[in-house]
């Protein structure tokens, strides 16, 4: 649950670095154009919350769907990519939700799982972070 949550505020922060990168150079019809400081600090208040609320119980959702799939069904698929078309299935539905724009939905989530899958990666050996092998 803490590599969720850790998840879900790393893809804030790299989310309003993309926002705050975007409206640095700002267009003619802006009267007051915001600094870089200024847009991540607006993003990564008002975003971090939303992704907190949204990306760890999708998570869950995701990391049960993939428990029951690969309980009862013969038929194994990679995690990875089940994982995946799972993550952008629900980010395919959300654009049935009036007012979200499909594509920042679609890119959280699948931003979420990539960073949820490195962070899953890393571990602890003697005092040291270091990168697992996969299998």
């Amino acid at each position: 649950m803490i590599k969720k949550i850790l998840a879900a505020v790393l893809t804030s922060l790299v989310i309003a670095t993309f926002a705050g990168l975007t409206s640095y150079l700002p267009s003619p019809e802006d009267v007051y154009p915001l600094s870089f400081q200024d847009e991540f600090v607006y993003t990564l208040v008002y975003l971090t919350p939303v992704l907190l609320a949204i990306l760890v119980p999708v998570s869950i959702v995701v990391d049960l769907l993939h428990w029951v799939y690969s309980k009862y069904f013969v038929s194994k698929i990679n995690p990875y990519i089940f994982k995946l078309i799972s993550y952008s299935l629900i980010g395919l539905l959300s654009s049935f939700i009036p007012g979200i724009a499909i594509s920042y939905v679609l890119f959280a989530l699948v931003l979420f799982f990539h960073i949820l899958i490195l962070i899953s990666k890393m571990g602890r050996k003697n005092g040291q972070v270091h990168i697992k092998p996969t299998p």
